[in-house]
């Protein structure tokens, strides 16, 4: 009984991976008969994200759709060594950051180069655990305010907002709890 259990499942796991192999096969193709190079180029990536098929992004000739596409795909895979794929250091920061939000991993947070970026990276993952004490670390005070208030908000805490230093957002972040 156990190894027909097991071969049922072997056998769709098998036919799963066909099924999406072909789905992936299927895209590209679509992606090809676009005649515009914009429109194929969008194909690509959002044939790219939805497969998490990292050689639909190079199809896509245009250096920074085609980074753009690297980055969908390492925040949907949860890869960073995708992430190392790409040159423009802002998109290579940016998918970082999105790839430390999908884990939410703060060490990767501490990797990213770009001081804004790494902020945000810090304030997201602060917001979905609804750990205040992450936002801390965001040393740009309009970003650590808003976290501190999303985090508030969230957790229905009124003493959080305390820590925020910009007295709009404050009274805003007390009036919303109340």
């Amino acid at each position: 009984m156990k190894n027909k259990t097991l071969l049922i499942v072997v056998f769709a796991i098998v036919l799963l991976a066909v099924l999406t192999l072909a789905a992936i096969y299927s895209l590209k193709k679509v992606c090809d008969k676009a005649l515009d190079q914009n429109a194929k180029a969008s194909c690509y990536r959002i044939s790219a994200k939805a497969t998490k098929d990292l050689s639909s992004c190079d199809e896509i000739q245009d250096l920074g759709t085609r980074e753009s596409c690297y980055l969908d795909v390492a925040e949907a895979k949860q890869d960073l060594s995708i992430c190392d794929k790409i040159q423009n250091p802002w998109v290579k920061a940016s998918c970082y950051r999105y790839v430390a939000i999908a884990k939410k991993d703060l060490s990767i947070c501490e990797a990213v180069s770009n001081y804004t970026i790494k902020n945000e990276c810090y304030s997201a993952i602060a917001q979905d655990k609804q750990d205040f004490s992450i936002c801390d670390k965001v040393e740009i005070q309009s970003i650590k305010d808003n976290c501190y208030s999303t985090v508030a908000s969230a957790k229905k805490d009124s003493s959080i907002c305390d820590k925020i230093q910009d007295q709009g957002i404050k009274d805003s972040c007390s009036a919303s709890i109340k």
